[in-house]
């Protein structure tokens, strides 16, 4: 492995396979009862175009823990900092920035056990197609805190891929997608954990019409947000307080009410779904829809969707809709509300 820094590298029993030369710097071997480092403090560094920059525990050896690094650079590596076990505990970051292409800016689960403990990160400014934030070690207990930033054109926030025990809060941070803008396809989910919790920022897509936010998540709050468009979770809920999800009024809105517009199902498949309608609808325009007394629209006091999404192509009558179709049967008569979502 090709890195710029590593704490703790070595962790082997066996004398046989040591690097002669590399002894002191084994720990936890037969002959003796060290551990890892503790309170190592890094500052003003630099670092280019590696497999990995700041890496603490990659074989899995213990401690590892309350490390300071500071006023920290790096740009086109496959991962900026990573964690291998679970011991490394209350590393903080303060003052990154990553510009230039990259895998992962913070790991902790590609080395050593696959179960690091996470970084705090206070002051990040993210940008320059970078994929993911976080890749989440897979310890039930691990929590990403990431705090006064901004990422842009990043792919998506990442999480734990090989499971959803872990909880994801970001506080005081803009980010902006990188939506469809630069070719790529959108993520069917942006997230993947337990938990997410976004207090005090703000999440954008470049994608013009705006996509819905997608999450694999049981729950997620947004506190005091602002979002080009509403979220969608694949089987959890979501609350917003004091949140603007990016929706204009309802299309058809009258000084009475709601009006909404009649429709049957087309077709349904995994993340698009089809209606029929002779009432005037847009490309780009969110729908939500009612289903017996269950309305799928965004709001603080429902959270939980049947169907949404965004109009992804109209055909005549036919409209595309581009979101998870939840219990849509086709033939099914809905009521659909359409809202226009802001411009950025």
């Amino acid at each position: 492995m090709h890195c710029a820094a590593i704490i703790d590298p070595f962790s082997q029993p066996s004398e046989k396979y040591k690097f002669v030369k590399k002894t002191r710097y084994y720990s936890e071997n037969q002959y003796t009862t060290e551990s890892g480092s503790t309170g190592i403090r890094i500052s003003d560094f630099y670092a280019s175009s590696l497999i990995a920059g700041i890496v603490i525990s990659p074989t899995g050896s213990q401690n590892g823990e309350d490390g300071k690094f500071t006023n920290i650079w790096m740009d086109h590596m496959k991962i900026c900092f990573a964690s291998g076990n679970v011991q490394n505990r209350t590393n903080h970051i303060r003052g990154f920035t990553n510009w230039g292409t990259t895998l992962f800016s913070f790991d902790s689960r590609t080395y050593g056990t696959g179960a690091g403990c996470p970084f705090f990160v206070d002051g990040f400014n993210i940008a320059g197609a970078n994929k993911w934030i976080f890749n989440t070690g897979s310890w039930y207990g691990n929590q990403e805190n990431i705090y006064n930033g901004q990422a842009e054109e990043i792919y998506g926030i990442g999480g734990c891929f090989s499971g959803r025990d872990v909880q994801i809060n970001i506080t005081g941070a803009t980010i902006f997608l990188m939506g469809n803008h630069a070719g790529v396809r959108l993520p069917s989910q942006i997230v993947q954990a337990k938990t997410l919790n976004m207090r005090n920022s703000q999440i954008f897509y470049y994608s013009k019409p705006a996509s819905l936010i997608g999450l694999s998540v049981d729950y997620a709050t947004f506190d005091n947000c602002k979002m080009t468009a509403p979220a969608i979770t694949t089987s959890g809920s979501i609350k917003y307080i004091n949140t603007d999800i990016g929706l204009e009024k309802n299309i058809n809105e009258t000084p009475f009410g709601y009006s909404a517009t009649a429709a049957k199902v087309e077709s349904v498949n995994n993340y698009t779904w089809t209606f029929r309608t002779s009432n005037k609808i847009n490309i780009g325009e969110y729908i939500s829809i009612w289903k017996g007394n269950i309305k799928s629209e965004f709001q603080y006091g429902s959270p939980m969707i049947t169907a949404a999404g965004t109009v992804q192509s109209i055909n005549g009558d036919l409209i595309t809709v581009l979101g998870t179709p939840y219990n849509l049967n086709v033939g099914q008569d809905l009521d659909i509300y359409n809202y226009k979502i802001m411009a950025q």
